[in-house]
This record gives C-alpha cells, structure tokens and sequence, in this order.
C-alpha cells in the first residue's frame, strides 16, 4: 500500500475516536446539567436513539448531504468574495442554474451530493484569485461550530441546545478536521492542501482548476459544444495533463475526451481514456470512467472478447448498479446487449429505459450526445448485420 494512503485512513480514526470522546464527554455533562428528572431527560434520551439509528441505517447520509449544503453555501460565499459570479447550485436531483441572467431550476433523473459552480473573473490563470474559494466551504463550518458550540454554552447545556446547536456544531468539528488537514491520496485531495500546497507549486494546477471553473458553467449553461467559445476548447485541448492524481486535472482530461468525441475525433478520445486507464497516479473513479469510455468504444468497434471482459469489471457493473437512472448507463448496456451478446429482446428493454431517462433529462447538450452515440450503436449494427466487421465512426 502506498504510504500516502495509509495517512488518511489513521487521521480518519484519529479523528472519529476524538470526535466521538468529545461527544461523550459532553453527552455526560448535559445529563448532569438535567438536575431533576422529567420532560428533559426523556428528550435527551429520543435524541440519542434517533442518532443511534440514523449511523446505523442509510440515513447517516442526509447528515453528511446536510454538512456539504454548508460547505457548498462556504464555496459560494468564498467565491463572491474573490470576484467569482454564480452559476449555479445542486442538492439532490435539483440545480439552480444562472443562464442569461436568469435563474432556472433544472430536476434530474438521478440525485448527486451537493454542488456549487462559480465562475471565476475574466483573467488569465496566474492572476485569478483562488484560495478564498477553494477554503470558503471549510471557513464556514468553522463558523457553524464556533457559533453552535457557544450557544450551547451560553444556554447552559440545555436540551434544545444541545440537539440544534452542540449536534450541528460536532458533526462540522469533524469535517473541519479532515478537510483542514493538508493531506493527498489516491482519491482524495483535501482543500488545505490544494490551496497551499500543490497549486502555489505547480502552475499547471491552477490553470487546471481555472479551466475547469470555466467550462463545467458553460457545459451546464450550453446547448451545445459549439456555442462554447473556441479559445476555451483549445486551452482545454492544449493543457498539460502531467498530474492525473488530482481530481480536477482527471475531470478537465475527461471534459478533453468529450470534445474530442464532439469533433469526431474517435483516436483522440480514444487516446485520453487509455491514458486515464494506465495512469499510475489516477484514482479509482477516474479509471472506472475511463473504462466505460473504452468498453463503449470497443463495442461500437471491433468489440474483441478479451477487450470487453477487461473493461466490464467488477467496478463499472457497481457503477451501472449505483447510477440506473444516468442515460449513458443504459446508452452502454444497450450497446452491449445489442453487439456482444447479440440479445435483441434485453437490448430493446435496455433502449426503451434510456428513451424514458432522457427524455426528461433537463441538460441538451448531454441529450444530443447522447443521441449520437446512440445512432453510432445503430449503425454499427447495420454494418455487423451486413456481413462488414469493424466501422470507425
């Protein structure tokens, strides 16, 4: 195991053991802070059966979705304050989007964890401003538990207090501390260490972070490739993609690969997913996307056996498992039902979902995309159907 990945798991523990005395310790107080027995102790008692059962159930996640609508609210405020504008903002299957000047509320298919957009100002990478958004999130909760920790104080350890603002409070201690702290993994990159640590040092980072600020706006905000200016897709095109290991280099090679497959430019994308899959450094959701994008080439192309039970792993069918309701999930089943296992039935099946996801789906540019790649499925079938064995595009 790489050394820089044992140091978040052993803060993690060290973290959790903390928290955990911390909220101990104060638990037992507030009980001694209950002088007499009655309403108050039997509400202190619910509160702690109900936090028993959320760690306990998938609810535990409606807190940590709870905490990042903090952070993300953190991200907003942090990039306001460097200059940046809004874009816009996601919870759950919701996103609040700024297009024109005017606020449109987009619903998807599928939920996704929160996210704030913000576009930075009109200048060149060097001279963006950077920290104050990239720590806004983190700036925040340090406010939140400053605040709920002294409420809960200054009422005394009262009940009440201690379930709408010590909770809050502690569950924000806990994110401060991993996100404060300036490591780096495999599949993690903290804040801390991003804004002053790897992009003060490598000037490919900021620039990476600067692009990507730039276009995941104009993508969300687009209905098409073509309406995004054509300086922007060179600098996407021409960047340097040295260090995959961090996450917004890996999704800016990736926003590369789709403007490759947009210009027809099937070695190109081809080119950006095989690097992704062999990179030493890359991490494991960065690997799982390159495979797919491999796995759906290969079926559209020579659709080699080898080739497509070494992409279909374990982690893409955990990935189709987790993500039903995203339309390339069912784009790339239906290609496989249709050209490798040559099962019409399960492939119609597979085709009529994806026709039902994106015909609801809010974003066109991902809807056209989509579609082509679809035809491209529906063609190569025409030409296997013919008796021809491998079509390029």
């Amino acid at each position: 195991m790489r050394k820089d990945s044992k140091l978040p798991k052993a803060l993690s523990t060290i973290v959790i053991i903390g928290c955990l005395l911390f909220y101990a310790w104060e638990t037992f107080l507030t009980g001694l802070s209950i002088s007499e027995p009655g309403w108050q102790k039997s509400f202190l008692y619910i509160v702690l059966l109900l936090l028993l059962v959320l760690f306990i159930t998938p609810c535990k996640w409606l807190i940590l979705s709870l905490l990042f609508v903090i952070y993300e609210i953190g991200v907003l405020l942090g990039g306001w304050a460097s200059g940046y504008t809004f874009s816009s903002f996601q919870f759950g299957r919701y996103r609040l989007l700024k297009v024109k000047g005017h606020l449109i509320l987009k619903k998807y298919p599928m939920s996704h964890f929160p996210q704030c957009l913000m576009k930075p100002p009109e200048s060149e990478p060097e001279k963006c401003p950077y920290r104050l958004y990239i720590l806004g999130g983190e700036i925040l909760l340090y406010f939140v538990f400053i605040a709920g920790y002294a409420v809960f104080i200054l009422l005394q350890r009262h009940v009440f207090a201690y379930t709408f603002a010590f909770l809050p409070a502690l569950f924000s201690l806990f994110l401060i501390f991993m996100l404060t702290w300036p490591f780096k993994s495999a599949s993690f990159v903290s804040p801390a260490h991003l804004a002053f640590y790897a992009i003060p040092r490598n000037p490919s980072l900021r620039s990476a972070h600067h692009y990507v600020s730039r276009i995941l706006p104009a993508l969300f905000e687009s209905d098409s490739i073509s309406e995004i200016p054509v300086s922007l897709l060179e600098k996407v095109l021409r960047h340097d993609y040295s260090l995959l290991d961090y996450g917004h280099v890996a999704l800016l090679y990736e926003i590369k690969s789709i403007i490759h497959a947009y210009r027809g430019e099937d070695d190109e994308e081809k080119l950006c997913y095989e690097t992704m899959y062999n990179s030493p450094v890359a991490g494991s959701s960065v690997k799982t996307t390159a495979k797919m994008g491999l796995l759906f080439l290969e079926l559209i192309g020579e659709c080699r056996h080898e080739e497509i039970e070494k992409y279909f792993d374990s982690s893409v069918t955990t990935y189709f498992k987790k993500h039903k309701r995203n339309p390339s999930t069912k784009r790339i089943l239906y290609a496989f039902r249709l050209l490798y296992e040559n099962n019409p039935s399960a492939a119609q099946k597979e085709f009529d979902d994806f026709k039902k996801i994106i015909a609801v789906y809010p974003d066109l540019i991902d809807v056209n995309s989509e579609w082509d790649a679809i035809r491209k499925i529906q063609r190569r079938k025409l030409w296997k159907d013919s008796g021809r064995t491998y079509i390029t595009s």
